[in-house]
């Protein structure tokens, strides 16, 4: 049987009667590193026994951490391109006076906010292009197929998001507002504004 340090008993062993006096998390931890942990240890290397901060600011992780926010802030610029436009138009839809197309507008808003990002992630990079035909598939595959279904999962999931925000900030200029910038000559646009 594994025994995580003190806190697990095998159950054919008659617990003592004592007063128990309660050791917080970390001398709970440091019972269990002590006893029951045994680091493998490889040719030539010692093992980590504390975090140094310095391996950060300098050395491959760096190299890494620098690499992953470069990546990531290209995501996010390229996703914003996606998301915002497409906002805007499921936002308009949803304000609509025609029935079908404020449909269109909840129907995608529910349905896109309702699945987790992880799963559109999933679904846009191991489903998507399998319904493509076969040209657009292999032209795709050639190029970096990860970054353009993860920037398309992105942008779709974040565009219903923003939908939602430009929808209710339009909603919440008040009616009188608007009479009174129609009352001052002002068109929509710079009532809007």
């Amino acid at each position: 049987m594994v025994c995580f340090g003190s806190w697990v008993l095998p159950s054919n062993v008659a617990r003592p009667r004592t007063r128990r006096t309660r050791r917080s998390l970390a001398e709970r931890l440091c019972v269990f590193t002590h006893r029951e942990i045994s680091v493998p240890r490889r040719a030539g290397h010692e093992p980590m026994t504390s975090f140094d901060p310095q391996m950060l600011i300098s050395g491959q992780y760096h190299d890494m951490l620098v690499a992953g926010l470069k990546m990531s802030l290209q995501y996010l610029f390229w996703a914003f391109w996606i998301a915002l436009p497409l906002g805007l138009v499921i936002a308009l839809f949803r304000l609509s006076p025609y029935k079908p197309l404020r449909w269109i507008g909840a129907t995608y808003v529910e349905v896109i906010r309702s699945i987790p990002l992880l799963a559109h992630m999933l679904f846009w990079y191991f489903g998507v292009p399998e319904m493509l035909p076969v040209s657009i598939k292999e032209m795709l595959y050639e190029g970096p197929v990860e970054s353009i279904c993860a920037v398309v999962a992105l942008g779709v999931y974040t565009a219903a998001y923003m939908a939602e925000d430009i929808r209710s900030g339009i909603r919440a200029v008040p009616g009188v507002q608007m009479e009174a910038s129609r009352a001052l000559g002002l068109g929509y646009m710079k009532t809007m504004r």
